[in-house]
């Protein structure tokens, strides 16, 4: 007696995870593409982080965690299910995490308000390159990592610029970004002061200059001497006999250690008015028994005069340029008074004075002999 059985063989599952992949560690997630045949699904294994919606979908999306984008790889496996009387049967495929860019805007910056321009100094790595934007101009190009930055007038005057550098050229990854802060200082402020009118006789010319956002000043610009030097704010300058014949002179007082700023200079101007003179005129010779003496002095630039030095009497007054002078009887006895003029309301001038040597002579004598008898 025989018997006999057929034994009917269905196709074993087959599982394909789809190809390996690659993306970045800032923009880290894969779109999977699994597939099974024979089996009625498939379930996705060996990562820690999330399947979307979930590990049964065929092509979920995954996102890998931390710690697997610190590793830089994460190997997913798809595992057949609903096998019926056949083993489960899987494939894997390999999600490759690159590197995220990295964007470095450099240190804090500094300038001055009036040499604002910065030199940058920007890295990128892991990218083609990077951009910088902000309100100014970046020389020669915004697209140059060691650009030449020159701040707006806006950010010049707010003392501050905010500077971002951009990764370009990104590939899988997002862009990055960094910043760095341009902080602007205050240029030196110079003020040497008021122009200045003096006298030539009186010709020593005050200064008085200030200087802000810098250390110091010096002056500059004078033939003569400044005392006790020209870094003297302070000084006082006497003018050389060449810039009194001038009548005037320009001084500068100029900024000294001044940062990252371009110095800065101001200026004053100093006018040499003439000064007074004072004329008596030549020496005078009277006599003892007629000896009022006529003055006729004369002053230019003072608003006149005042005679003394003598202890006799000046009609009507001493202060009368052409006054007539009598001398006392001391002078008279003495054969000789000296009298001096002296200039008066000579404004920022130093008085200036002449001298007159009135000689006295003593009356003649006469002697005619004795008398005769004829």
């Amino acid at each position: 007696v025989s018997d006999s059985v057929t034994y009917t063989f269905s196709p074993a599952p087959t599982a394909n995870a789809g190809p390996d992949a690659t993306t970045c560690a800032n923009n880290a997630f894969v779109d999977l593409n699994g597939a099974v045949t024979v089996a009625t699904g498939g379930l996705w294994s060996g990562g820690n982080g999330t399947f979307t919606p979930n590990a049964g979908a065929l092509n979920a999306n995954y996102v890998p965690t931390a710690a697997e984008i610190a590793a830089g790889s994460v190997t997913l496996t798809l595992t057949t299910v609903g096998n019926g009387t056949c083993n489960a049967v899987s494939d894997a495929m390999t999600l490759m995490i690159t590197p995220a860019p990295v964007v470095e805007a450099g240190a804090p910056l500094t300038s001055c308000a009036n040499d604002p321009a910065v030199q940058l100094a920007g890295s990128v790595t892991g990218a083609g390159g990077g951009l910088w934007t902000g309100q100014g101009t970046f020389s020669p190009s915004a697209g140059n990592l060691s650009a030449t930055y020159q701040p707006t007038a806006a950010e010049v005057a707010a003392g501050s610029a905010v500077l971002t550098l951009t990764s370009t050229g990104n590939g899988l990854c997002n862009a990055v970004s960094d910043q760095v802060t341009l902080t602007i200082g205050d240029a030196p402020v110079v003020n040497a002061g008021p122009d200045q009118s003096l006298c030539a006789n009186n010709a020593t010319v005050q200064l008085a200059g200030s200087v802000q956002n810098a250390t110091g000043g010096s002056w500059s610009g004078g033939l003569g001497s400044f005392a006790p030097n020209n870094n003297a704010l302070n000084a006082a300058y006497t003018p050389s006999a060449s810039e009194l014949n001038a009548g005037g002179l320009w001084l500068f007082l100029t900024s000294t250690g001044n940062g990252l700023c371009d110095a800065v200079r101001d200026s004053l101007y100093v006018a040499f008015t003439p000064a007074p003179t004072a004329n008596v005129g030549a020496d005078l010779t009277v006599c003892t028994n007629d000896p009022e003496v006529q003055l006729n002095g004369s002053v230019t630039v003072a608003t006149g005069g005042t005679w003394s030095g003598g202890n006799g009497i000046f009609t009507p007054n001493n202060s009368t340029l052409n006054a007539t002078y009598m001398p006392s009887l001391g002078e008279l006895a003495a054969g000789t008074v000296q009298l001096a003029l002296t200039t008066t309301g000579n404004g920022n001038c130093v008085a200036v004075s002449d001298t007159l040597v009135v000689d006295i002579d003593p009356v003649p004598v006469v002697n005619a002999g004795p008398d005769q008898q004829v």
